[in-house]
């Protein structure tokens, strides 16, 4: 599987014949701004389907999210649903960000390990953040 930036795989990856083939998965930051991500990410790849960004992790981990008081950046006509709860979940609240690392490794590991399903399916993990790693 490839590892790669949100942003790398809208600007680089994206047009690379294999990887239009391959499923696509998003972990970023539960906040405003990883969920923008997520939409622009969908621009290109509206089969992106995003890990651990959803209201339920939200809640859970609630005690773990920081303050975040950032302007609203819009443009998330591309985000599901459950996406579009957290989203505004999190406007509500002023701002919250959950930061993907604060959650506890063991449940993280847990979770990817089920959302990957081992590495027979040629997939693109895109986690948060703004480090290309491959």
């Amino acid at each position: 599987w490839l590892r790669c930036t949100a942003a790398v795989m809208t600007t680089l990856c994206a047009p690379i014949p294999w990887v239009v083939r391959i499923e696509v998965l998003y972990w970023g930051d539960v906040d405003l701004d990883g969920l923008a991500i997520l939409a622009s990410l969908r621009s290109v790849r509206p089969d992106a389907r995003s890990v651990m960004m959803d209201p339920g992790k939200l809640q859970r981990f609630a005690q773990l999210a920081t303050p975040h008081a950032k302007g609203d950046p819009g443009g998330v006509a591309e985000l599901l649903p459950n996406e579009v709860e957290a989203y505004e979940l999190l406007r509500i609240q002023g701002g919250l960000r959950l930061e993907q690392e604060r959650i506890p490794w063991d449940q993280s590991l847990a979770t990817l390990g089920i959302e990957l399903g081992g590495c027979d399916t040629p997939r693109v993990f895109c986690p948060g953040g703004t480090e290309a790693r491959g």
